[in-house]
């Protein structure tokens, strides 16, 4: 970005609504800002509301504000990906037999491990699981020697 004269400031803003109302437009995370007609490289982070945003270059001269002018050259957008879903126990459910019942809720296609410790600190491997829907429901049948178990799931 520059400006248009050696007093120029601009500064870049964004509405990640994809507003053309420049009240809804919010600085980039950190802010960008240039002073002066020499082109200056800027990168800022915005969290978008949707699929669209509309990127704003404000632009003022000194003096009188005549010629308020600012450029762009060679805007590059990049959007970073959705974070994954972070995977949760949605239930637990004691069975009879004392066999129990684990409902999981995480990112499709991603797998699972389930582990077991009757001690919060010696981790045992349970299964590992394939959780194509996004929810997953898993039955421990290896719980019924009346130990008190903690589990935990992780996923990629």
């Amino acid at each position: 970005m520059r400006g248009n004269s050696a007093n120029a400031t601009c500064r870049v803003k964004v509405s990640p609504t994809a507003s053309t109302d420049w009240s809804t437009a919010a600085d980039l995370t950190p802010p960008q800002t240039c002073t002066g007609s020499t082109w200056t490289q800027f990168s800022g982070t915005v969290v978008a509301t949707g699929t669209n945003m509309t990127l704003w270059l404000d632009g003022q001269t000194g003096g009188t504000g005549l010629n308020k002018a600012a450029c762009f050259d060679a805007v590059t957008v990049t959007c970073a990906g959705v974070p994954p879903k972070p995977l949760r126990f949605e239930a637990v459910t004691l069975l009879p037999q004392r066999q129990l019942r684990l409902v999981l809720n995480g990112e499709p296609g991603q797998n699972v491990t389930i582990q077991r410790a009757s001690n919060l600190v010696n981790w045992v491997l349970v299964t590992n699981l394939a959780n194509p829907s996004g929810m997953l429901e898993f039955t421990d049948l290896t719980t019924t020697n009346g130990l008190r178990w903690f589990y935990r799931a992780q996923s990629p």
